[in-house]
């Protein structure tokens, strides 16, 4: 059904086809609301969306490097510029000291042609001919997904962790025992080296292939790649390719449904749940301060819109076993 079949059908039922208590974008606005919800609860349509691990504006710059104690310093050659902050991470190749090759995390930006991090032993000196790229680790989800499901990295499905897990995985050295409870909170116990804490693995600074995608939240804006890439190969499908080919992340997840712009427009969600929209369209007329405000038959589009809503969320998730005709037809052995 389209924007205006469906608005239709709630004037109807409003018994307001004249508009005279709702106007038209009024229930259009109430039909864009139900649509959202009806996709953040239900988990459907599901969308899929590519992007570059490297995009062009960060591939491959020639740069020079100088050591300073555990600081190196990188300059970029020419009028090259780059975009990093604070916490973005680099991959460097091709310079004679192999400490500097490999992924890092920027610990400082002085302008867009240089930026700083650390190493794990002090040094002096400088390097040239290195080449820089841009690796992330953050990576901005499309704005057609609402929330993220799975991420895959150049055709294989990465892990997927939230940042506490990763925070609690790489404490999980230090017991609580060598803590003692005060009207200060948990502190060191006396017969506890504190110092022991300061060998907790930094996480976001760990270097390898890619294996996971670190979430704060599911509907979160971003994403993390984890470990930082500390090859070429880790990024490029054929890293000694004279034209380079970024490996493609792809995100897959609920889609976000884009508003019902004029009266042709059709909802996202199948047709066979386009009745919900109704419903949740007029759970919201009846809730509009005014002396037509029914929160009783308010409440019972909302359970009418639940019910579809909660089917939807039962139903459409697909496997080979769902679909029991044909080849996929389920059968029962009985033992005797």
């Amino acid at each position: 059904m389209t924007r205006k079949d469906l608005r239709l059908r709630v004037e109807r039922l409003l018994q307001d086809s004249e508009n005279r208590r709702w106007e038209d974008t009024e229930i259009n606005g109430y039909l864009d609301d139900a649509q959202l919800e009806f996709c953040r609860i239900s988990k459907i349509p599901r969308t899929s969306t590519s992007q570059e691990l490297v995009t062009v504006a960060t591939r491959r710059t020639a740069c020079t490097a100088s050591i300073s104690s555990k600081t190196v310093t990188i300059t970029l050659n020419g009028s090259d510029t780059h975009t990093l902050v604070v916490n973005s991470t680099v991959l460097l190749s091709g310079a004679s000291n192999n400490d500097i090759n490999g992924g890092h995390v920027v610990t400082s930006v002085p302008n867009n042609q240089s930026f700083t991090f650390l190493l794990d032993q002090a040094g002096t000196g400088s390097d040239s001919a290195i080449t820089m790229i841009q690796t992330g680790p953050n990576f901005t989800k499309a704005s057609t997904v609402l929330e993220m499901n799975s991420v895959s990295l150049d055709g294989r499905e990465l892990a997927l962790h939230t940042e506490s897990k990763m925070n609690n995985a790489s404490n999980r050295n230090i017991s609580s025992n060598y803590y003692l409870n005060t009207t200060l909170g948990a502190t060191p116990a006396p017969f506890f080296d504190v110092n022991n804490y300061y060998d907790v693995p930094k996480w976001r600074e760990l270097v390898g292939q890619p294996e996971a995608a670190i979430f704060s939240e599911r509907s979160a804006s971003t994403f993390r790649i984890f470990p930082i890439p500390s090859k070429e190969e880790h990024v490029y499908v054929d890293k000694d390719a004279s034209t380079k080919v970024s490996k493609t992340l792809l995100v897959d997840g609920v889609e976000k449904p884009a508003s019902l712009s004029t009266d042709a427009s059709t909802p996202i969600i199948p047709e066979y749940y386009h009745e919900a929209l109704v419903y949740g369209a007029l759970e919201r007329a009846y809730l509009k301060e005014s002396q037509l405000r029914n929160v009783e038959k308010a409440n019972s589009y909302r359970f009418k819109f639940m019910e579809l809503t909660a089917e939807a969320l039962r139903n459409e998730g697909l496997n080979s076993l769902s679909i029991s005709r044909g080849r996929n037809l389920g059968t029962q052995m009985v033992w005797r």
